[in-house]
Parts: C-alpha cells; structure tokens; sequence
C-alpha cells in the first residue's frame, strides 16, 4: 500500500506537468470513480454485521475496480491524445506509464487475492463461529422452524 501510495504521488506529478506544459490548470479536487453504492439502511447492516476481515475483502474489491476503471480512464486519454495529434502526442509517454502502474497494481491485486482469502477465510469463520447464536442466519431458521 505504501509503494501505490508512492506511485499515485508520481501519477498525479506527472499529470500536473503534463496540464502546465500545455497551458492547463490542474484540477485539485477529487472526481471518485464508479464504486458500488449501497443504501443506508443496508451500510448500517453490514456495518453491524462483518467482520473486520470481511471489510478487508470488501476493500480489496473496491481497489481492484478504482485500479481497472484508472487504468481504462488513461487508455482513453492516450488515444483521444493519438488522435488530437500536435502538442498532445507529448502526453502518451506520461499516460502511458501511468497506465501501466495501473495495470501492475490491479494485477497485483489479482494475483494475491487467493493467498488473501487463504489468510482472512479462517479468521472470518472463527468469528461467525464465535457470534452470537441470535444473530446468525442458522440459529435464525432453527427458531423459526422450531416456532412452527
């Protein structure tokens, strides 16, 4: 996390120079990218209900579509640049490379989920097993058919 840390630093130093060199005032504010939204009601459930570990699979998913949908993002960059040709044929160097950063990191992501979900399975299960009866979906349907 710390090497992406380091490498969105670069991305974004990158990108400012490129804007200046063309006369472009860099944006400073944050546009987001397409993550999942949820209902309130729904973020309050799972808030109460995952596991930290779960939360941690949960944020390794949404990193993996930020890192595709970046990467995506510059590949559109760098052939509208193609294509505008002149002064803009300097930003796919810089597009690029910021692209391929992009690219490592979701294959990163990939390549380590297993060993992962190898790590955190476990210690998911250990903390279903240990919740209370009451509130897991089994115990759930026990009561209901032992009410009938």
């Amino acid at each position: 996390m710390q090497h992406h840390l380091e490498e969105s630093k670069v991305h974004i130093e990158r990108l400012n120079q490129l804007i200046n060199s063309i006369d472009g005032q860099p944006y400073q504010g944050k546009l987001g990218l397409p993550l999942p939204k949820y209902p309130q009601t729904m973020i309050e459930k799972m808030n109460n209900s995952m596991t930290k570990q779960e939360w941690e699979l949960k944020k390794s998913e949404e990193d993996l579509i930020s890192e595709s949908a970046e990467s995506v993002c510059y590949l559109m960059l760098i052939q509208k640049a193609q294509m505008a040709g002149g002064v803009f044929q300097n930003a796919i160097e810089p597009l690029s490379l910021n692209m391929k950063d992009e690219e490592n990191m979701a294959e990163w992501i990939k390549t380590n989920t297993p060993l992962m979900l190898d790590k955190l399975w476990p210690q998911i299960e250990e903390a279903i097993a240990s919740s209370p009866l009451e509130s897991s979906p089994a115990s759930s349907s026990q009561s209901l058919s032992q009410s009938r």
